[in-house]
């Protein structure tokens, strides 16, 4: 009987807000092709351990992480924690922050936090992980989860344009010292999506209605279409990617609205 090899066997990935949305997906893609996971999460105990359970019931190895990224301590504390069993070599950043205010409505609390979680989080877990994968000779895959709020501007999200704006090219920066090692740092800028965190601001139905009118492909993206992007970009079919920035957003930026 020939033995299955999986993709990610015997490797350690962490996912940042893992145990919802987009960042679910991508747990799961990355357990079922044989790695271990860290879930993490910031506050909601009980989603959390719902998600454990579920992966566990189909075999899937993982973990909780809980830490709110924009936090220092709280962040270092959960790297330290699960590399203590060996380095990871799969870093997936997707947790974020997002107020929807205007630039004039917008104060500096609102974008200090936006910051915090978004360009300052992602920065010190990109930079503690792959310190560890240097010191190992790992050769590491770090995605980061971006947005078109990077390029194009929306009246209602100052401060998360601007998060992503800096992300894009925090991306391209960390990615150019650190292919010297052999990791390859790479983003995916995720158009409108069906997720738990987009219900903060359109129901389903809205959001299917707007996608209609504003998304050349009529439609919302689902979880696991942004996730398989990811794990394309987390394995060694990408192996030629560097510091690239993959779009899927239905179309959207080939003619933008501001309608939403």
């Amino acid at each position: 009987m020939t033995q299955v090899i999986k993709k990610f066997d015997g490797q350690r990935a962490l996912v940042t807000g893992a145990t919802q949305g987009i960042g679910k997906a991508v747990a799961l893609r990355l357990a079922r092709a044989g790695a271990h996971v860290g879930l993490n999460y910031a506050r909601n105990h009980d989603i959390a351990q719902q998600t454990l359970s579920e992966f566990h019931a189909a075999g899937y190895s993982a973990e909780l992480c809980c830490a709110d990224i924009g936090a220092s301590d709280q962040a270092a504390k959960m790297v330290e924690d699960f590399q203590k069993a060996g380095p990871i070599s799969i870093l997936v950043c997707n947790a974020a922050y997002q107020q929807k205010i205007t630039f004039m409505e917008t104060e500096r609390s609102v974008l200090a936090r936006t910051l915090e979680v978004n360009i300052l989080g992602n920065f010190q877990l990109i930079q503690l992980v792959s310190k560890k994968m240097i010191e190992h000779a790992v050769p590491g895959r770090i995605v980061v989860g971006t947005s078109p709020h990077g390029t194009l501007i929306f009246p209602d999200a100052f401060a998360y344009d601007v998060s992503k704006a800096g992300l894009d090219h925090l991306i391209r920066c960390a990615a150019l010292p650190l292919i010297k090692h052999g990791i390859r740092v790479n983003g995916v800028s995720i158009g409108w999506t069906v997720t738990p965190g987009e219900r903060r601001f359109t129901t389903e139905k809205e959001q299917y209605e707007i996608a209609q009118e504003v998304i050349p492909i009529k439609r919302p993206a689902e979880a696991d279409e942004i996730a398989a992007a990811i794990e394309f970009l987390c394995s060694d079919e990408s192996s030629y990617a560097v510091g690239s920035i993959m779009l899927i957003d239905g179309g959207y930026c080939l003619a933008p609205s501001q309608g939403t």
